[in-house]
């Protein structure tokens, strides 16, 4: 196939041989790519997942913690915030790679990856990460030229999460939440993207890419 989705995933007793905790809580501070240049020409893009169970039932929520596309630098976090893993945070890794082997080339062994930084000396905060837009692609069926605002050149889409949908993301288990950087991403069909952070209906902060390319992504701090 042209393009792929390949799910890999490890859980953490299995790190114990590299030196991961096992028995208490650490923060996860950093992530890297691992580039492997065989292949490099292949990868489209990747995202890593982490896993908690919680409770008798076998019950798991999972959440993306880590992303990466061409353009992207490693990503290291405010020296008070980590992702919390152990045995009151996540336990499982999902690392999500899209292939996109346009000439359909045979006989490629890819060893991509990603590097985790981690603290023993837990931070005063834990990290999450909160999407915006179409973060479950529920629109992956329709044309980008179906979008609600269009003119003669351009058709947009426009997502919106009032107070409310954040209140119900968040569960009522956080009182405050500081954003502290952003990535937009389109794959390769979008040329403009922007975000607002609105306050009673005013915009406090801006953020825009107004000449969207895939080969130059990464994250705004």
């Amino acid at each position: 196939e042209d393009t792929i989705y390949e799910y890999f995933d490890v859980n953490i007793s299995s790190l114990e041989g590299q030196g991961f905790p096992q028995d208490k809580n650490v923060h996860v501070v950093g992530f890297g790519f691992l580039k492997y240049l065989e292949t490099y020409e292949y990868i489209h893009h990747i995202v890593l997942y982490a896993e908690a169970r919680r409770g008798g039932d076998g019950s798991f929520f999972q959440d993306m913690i880590y992303g990466w596309a061409p353009g992207s630098m490693d990503l290291v976090l405010p020296d008070n915030v980590g992702f919390l893993f152990g045995p009151d945070g996540y336990d499982t890794l999902i690392l999500n790679i899209h292939y996109d082997n346009r000439n359909l080339d045979k006989g490629q062994i890819d060893s991509t990856g990603v590097i985790m930084y981690y603290t023993e000396d837990l931070r005063e905060y834990d990290a999450g990460v909160f999407q915006i837009g179409d973060g479950f692609l529920w629109l992956s069926d329709e044309s980008v030229t179906q979008g609600s605002l269009k003119n003669d050149e351009y058709s947009a889409w426009e997502f919106t999460c009032p107070c409310d949908c954040i209140r119900n993301a968040l569960d009522g288990d956080v009182d405050e939440v500081t954003f502290f950087a952003e990535g937009l991403h389109m794959h390769e069909v979008g040329s403009r993207m922007e975000t607002q952070h609105l306050r009673n209906g005013e915009p406090i902060r801006t953020v825009s890419v107004d000449h969207f390319d895939f080969g130059a992504g990464g994250v705004f701090f």
